[in-house]
């Protein structure tokens, strides 16, 4: 038996047939966007083995006596179940299976990782009885309980292609200009709300827009003063584009996490699994608040071009280590917002989401492309992608540019040597976008980036062995995003309930997610 409850959200809503249930959107072969019940047709006309549509999208549909959900390759639309009293619960709300279930089971192996990394691993989430869909996967409900996780779409490179150098500068633009194009369509008219920092990905957006000649055009830079804010209002200055910035030293709100529309916000964002980013919170409110920003507008997050160009490939994919000892390799590149408390549970854990990899990687001896397909699954659908909630919580459908189809698979099968610090990447964008209009200011970016690159390597070495008030001096003092005063804020918070202030971590970060922890009664099992 099935009991299904779907709430969607402020910017997308479900379609539902007699058998099928769809949010989101995506494109055919055609170029064709399709929402709604062409969506369905389409999605259930073509699925198969390694197919994903080109869009984001959550597909729940009846198939005999099993229900059977679809995800992107990104799972922004995550579907959570339950199986309770020989029903299953089904939700795109974690929370409202909880408040049906009327009972919070902590998930207590999965602490360690959601304070390190930010999200909970695999198909689990916060809640022991709870389970939630993953990216590119199919999952299947039986009628008599039992569930089956079926991955479909993996980034694995099915070749690896070098060749002319300016052939793939050619043929990257092509997919890129392509990309481009659908993006225009999803606009459809409506005002384009950009997220524009100092860095390359946003800048590549502002270029397709501006190469398109899309002019309805908002660009808007957040956080305290810092270096990038110059670079980000001369990008759009020079390509005409209307300009703001939301100065987070004047937030003086410190009762925010207070108030009805921020708990619902985390609500959204958190949604059992993930830490609620409050990075745009606060831009995006105040812009609304403002009205700077249209009702019907659209915004184009970055995410995450960098990663396809091959920012990681350094980082964390260039390893001669096999898939069979990765484990304790990625609890070490990415489980860094503090020092594991449990790391041998830690590693189980991860080995439980790498269980569908072989043994050996037979794609490169230098690197393993098995770190990036988890880095998509779990860190960067579960944490990046999830951040864009933030913009649906106050009405505004999103689109990723950079996340298009044709240019993941087009980046996918290019050589790691190409990828890595961006080499490709970067020449495309400098080459074809930046020069052309103007917005590449100065022949140091890239060396300046990767210089920073550099430090940054070395900090995080050297980072534990300091003493902690001078590692947190330094956090406070590089915190462009404001941070430290909101986390003092939600600190304080705990403090009067008599949960001790968190020491020697890395990053804010840890804060947010131990704050998450303490509101939704992870540490008291409290009803929600």
């Amino acid at each position: 038996m099935f009991d299904i409850k779907l709430t969607g959200n402020s910017a997308f809503h479900w379609t539902k047939t007699e058998n099928a249930m769809f949010i989101g959107y995506c494109f055919d072969e055609k170029n064709l966007l399709l929402t709604d019940f062409k969506a369905i047709d389409y999605i259930l006309d073509n699925h198969k083995d390694g197919f994903t549509a080109n869009g984001i999208y959550s597909l729940i549909y009846f198939q005999e006596d099993k229900l059977e959900i679809l995800t992107d390759n990104i799972n922004f639309f995550p579907i959570f179940f339950s199986y309770i009293k020989n029903t299953w619960l089904v939700s795109d709300s974690w929370y409202k299976i909880v408040r049906e279930k009327e009972t919070f089971m902590p998930n207590k192996d999965s602490e360690t990782e959601f304070l390190s990394a930010g999200f909970v691993l695999e198909n689990d989430t916060l809640d022991l009885s709870i389970k939630k869909t993953r990216a590119g996967e199919k999952i299947i409900l039986s009628a008599t309980g039992e569930f089956e996780s079926k991955p479909y779409w993996f980034f694995i490179p099915e070749s690896q292609i070098s060749g002319d150098l300016n052939e793939l500068i050619d043929l990257a633009t092509t997919n890129i200009n392509q990309a481009a194009k659908r993006m225009i369509k999803f606009l459809n008219g409506r005002t384009a709300v950009l997220p524009l920092s100092g860095g390359f990905d946003s800048r590549l957006i502002a270029c397709m827009l501006k190469s398109q000649n899309y002019e309805d055009v908002i660009c808007f830079t957040y956080g305290k003063l810092n270096p990038e804010v110059e670079i980000s209002k001369k990008v759009a200055h020079n390509l005409g584009y209307k300009w703001y910035f939301v100065d987070y030293a004047k937030n003086n709100n410190d009762d925010f996490y207070k108030t009805d529309d921020f708990i619902k916000y985390i609500e959204l964002a958190g949604n059992g699994y993930s830490m609620p980013y409050l990075q745009e919170y606060f831009a995006v409110k105040e812009l609304k608040d403002k009205n700077i920003i249209p009702e019907n507008s659209v915004f184009l997050p970055g995410h995450s071009g960098d990663f396809l160009g091959g920012s990681y490939i350094e980082k964390t994919v260039k390893t001669e280590i096999q898939n069979t000892y990765l484990a304790k390799y990625i609890s070490q590149k990415y489980f860094t917002f503090s020092i594991p408390k449990n790391k041998s549970l830690l590693e189980n854990r991860i080995n439980a989401s790498i269980s569908d990899y072989p043994a050996k990687n037979n794609v490169s001896p230098k690197y393993n492309p098995y770190i990036e397909d988890w880095d998509i699954k779990e860190k960067l659908a579960k944490f990046i992608f999830h951040s864009s909630t933030v913009f649906n919580h106050f009405g505004y459908q999103h689109y990723f540019p950079l996340w298009d189809k044709h240019i993941i698979l087009f980046f996918r099968n290019i050589s790691f040597e190409l990828r890595e610090k961006k080499v490709l990447y970067d020449k495309v964008l400098t080459l074809k976008y930046f020069k052309p209009l103007n917005v590449f200011f100065e022949a140091k970016e890239l060396s300046k980036s990767n210089t920073y690159k550099k430090y940054q390597k070395i900090k995080d070495k050297t980072r534990n062995l300091f003493p902690w008030k001078y590692v947190l001096a330094r956090m406070k003092k590089h915190d462009w995003m404001n941070y430290s005063r909101y986390c003092e804020t939600l600190e304080d918070d705990m403090k009067k309930h008599g949960y001790k202030k968190l020491k020697r971590y890395k990053f804010f970060n840890v804060v947010i997610c131990k704050w998450y922890l303490f509101q939704t009664g992870y540490y008291n099992q409290q009803k929600l």
